[in-house]
């Protein structure tokens, strides 16, 4: 339970963390993703409903090929009913252990999920594109791998089990991290994206 909790915090914090906040975590995606490779899906107040020529524009934002799209399940789900309305089938492609991964344009959907507390990270709580409604959610393009997005660490992870007591057992995990985008364009974010 330890560890599934401790990656779940770690998923959040690659893609919400902020160094100036409680407590202090490495800046994940959102706080990096600025200037042209953030891009908006509209300017309606409370946002504006996905499409599937906004994705490509996205990925156009980068400089590689994304490996992976990062989206929550609802996004999931939209991106399947656009390609299924304009007449084309939903793709799959295989992963490591080759298992079928829901896919667009041959580029993997990553569904982010809950963090430690059992929140959706990806949730309808975003501002849209204007700053004014919190109503929205993003799909973040991501290229990983040594000339794009990858993680960091100082070290290995230290493990202190300090035993057990009555009722409890107490284990301390220390983990140095963070991610580091090693080019500028090797990641992009659409936002403004409501739940329509």
């Amino acid at each position: 339970m330890k560890t599934k909790a401790f990656s779940r915090r770690f998923e959040k914090a690659f893609i919400k963390g902020d160094e100036t906040g409680t407590p202090t975590e490495f800046d994940g995606l959102e706080t990096r993703v600025t200037g042209s490779q953030l891009l908006a899906q509209g300017s309606t107040e409370g946002g504006d409903a996905l499409t599937l020529a906004k994705i490509d524009e996205l990925m156009d934002l980068l400089d590689f090929t994304p490996t992976v799209l990062l989206m929550n399940k609802t996004m999931r789900r939209k991106v399947n009913a656009l390609i299924r309305a304009a007449g084309q089938a939903t793709e799959t492609v295989s992963g490591v252990f080759g298992q079928q991964i829901p896919a667009y344009a041959g580029i993997p959907i990553g569904i982010v999920g809950k963090d430690e507390s059992g929140s959706e990270i990806l949730a309808f709580d975003e501002n849209d594109a204007n700053d004014d409604t919190a109503t929205c959610t993003s799909i973040y393009a991501v290229s990983m791998g040594d000339e794009g997005v990858c993680g960091i660490q100082s070290g290995a992870m230290e493990i202190d089990d300090q035993g057990n007591s009555e009722i409890w057992r107490k284990i301390l995990v220390e983990w140095l991290c963070g991610l580091t985008c090693q080019h500028g364009h090797s990641v992009a974010r659409l936002h403004g994206i409501a739940n329509a």
